[in-house]
């Protein structure tokens, strides 16, 4: 009855793990949401940072960007301890560099007239956001961005270029410390052509590994997304389970992802099921116990009720005996006196019978005796009657 009356128990600890599976899944994709926003939100701030410094510089005259103005951006503008800039350089309308920061006089002169960068930014006269390459200075990775000059007076035109060399070391440092701080979480920036940009693990960025080599199935998924946003799942060819979000950054088309193996996002319900688990059978376990011992005790009270039982049987069929034998005694004693009654009323019958004959026999006598005395007394009066009327006479 017991193990009966669990399995209601039963039915609603399987209901609730698989609810808190559930809950704990939406739990974490929540939390990816909100921590792939978080960072991408970091991450376009970073590089809309750096376009408003070169937006900054552009606004200036020509003429007075130099060395100094360009030292002093550089040198004020950091995140982490880390410059946000490689290099800042100054190009005229030509391609040619005319300054440089920081300083490398080997540099002065050169043409970059062939750059992508100059072109673009020349042609659309709009701010442009490079490939990543590796500085030659530093092996860093870092991308180029790059704002025309105008002069306004007397007529709108291009007289340079302003060009950055933004550091991505330090969106390097973001990801790794906005990455989810799990055992098997993690964050990293991709650019439009699957290169790992930004990662904790630097050295898949200074080998310049693409997504595609160290996960293709994640790549396949980044590649055929029409969404700027997006969570789902992906299993990896040794059937690994992975929680996947990742968020566009607008202004260069990289792809800020963030993921997690499943298996730590539901290792709390898998341990809770666990533990249920545990339960279920120590508590089954338990009842069985429980039931076998009060079935045991059933049993021997039963054995000790129905022992009473026929002891109180066996004593009231003693009593029963004894009173039967009591009864047919008491009627015994009644129908001889109920005899003895009977004689005795017959006797006093008798007597009272004699008695009646003889008043009756004495009242016979009585009125006999009356009517005669009466008669006398009719005689006697007769006789006085007579007496007078013979006196008078």
């Amino acid at each position: 009855i017991l193990v009966i009356a669990l399995l209601p128990v039963l039915d609603f600890g399987i209901i609730a793990v698989n609810r808190s599976v559930e809950v704990a899944q939406k739990a974490a994709e929540n939390e990816d949401r909100i921590l792939t926003a978080n960072l991408a939100n970091q991450t376009n701030l970073y590089l809309l940072r750096a376009e408003d410094l070169i937006r900054s510089l552009a606004s200036f005259p020509f003429q007075d960007i130099d060395e100094n103005s360009l030292g002093a951006v550089y040198e004020n503008n950091s995140f982490q301890e880390i410059p946000m800039f490689e290099s800042l350089i100054v190009l005229d309308d030509e391609g040619i560099l005319m300054d440089i920061y920081p300083f490398r006089e080997e540099v002065i002169g050169l043409d970059y007239s062939r750059q992508t960068f100059f072109d673009s930014v020349k042609r659309e006269e709009r701010i442009f956001f490079s490939r990543v390459t590796f500085s030659s200075v530093g092996e860093q990775p870092v991308v180029g961005i790059a704002a025309p000059i105008f002069e306004q007076e007397p007529e709108r035109r291009l007289v340079g270029v302003i060009q950055g060399s933004i550091r991505l070391q330090g969106l390097s440092s973001l990801v790794k410390e906005f990455g989810i701080a799990r055992r098997t979480g993690q964050a990293f920036l991709v650019n439009q052509f699957g290169e790992i940009i930004a990662h904790p693990d630097y050295h898949l960025i200074k080998e310049q590994e693409n997504i595609s080599n160290i996960n293709p199935g994640l790549a396949v998924v980044l590649q055929a997304a029409t969404k700027d946003r997006d969570i789902f799942q992906y299993s990896t060819p040794q059937g690994i389970e992975y929680l996947v979000s990742f968020q566009t950054i607008s202004r260069t088309g990289w792809k800020l992802v963030i993921q997690q193996e499943m298996e730590e996002v539901l290792a709390i319900p898998s341990r809770l099921r666990q533990f249920l688990l545990i339960v279920l059978v120590i508590t089954f376990s338990g009842a069985g116990i429980i039931s076998h011992r009060v079935a045991s005790y059933i049993i021997y009270f039963r054995k000790r009720l129905e022992e009473a039982r026929e002891e109180r049987l066996r004593q009231l069929k003693e009593m029963k005996d004894v009173l039967e034998i009591k009864v047919r005694a008491r009627t015994r004693e009644l129908e001889e006196l109920a005899q003895s009654l009977e004689e005795q009323v017959k006797g006093r019958t008798k007597e009272l019978q004699e008695k009646i004959e003889e008043l009756e026999k004495f009242n016979k006598l009585a009125i006999g005796r009356e009517l005669k005395m009466i008669e006398l007394k009719e005689e006697i009066k007769k006789l006085k009657e007579e007496f007078k009327k013979d006196f008078k006479k």
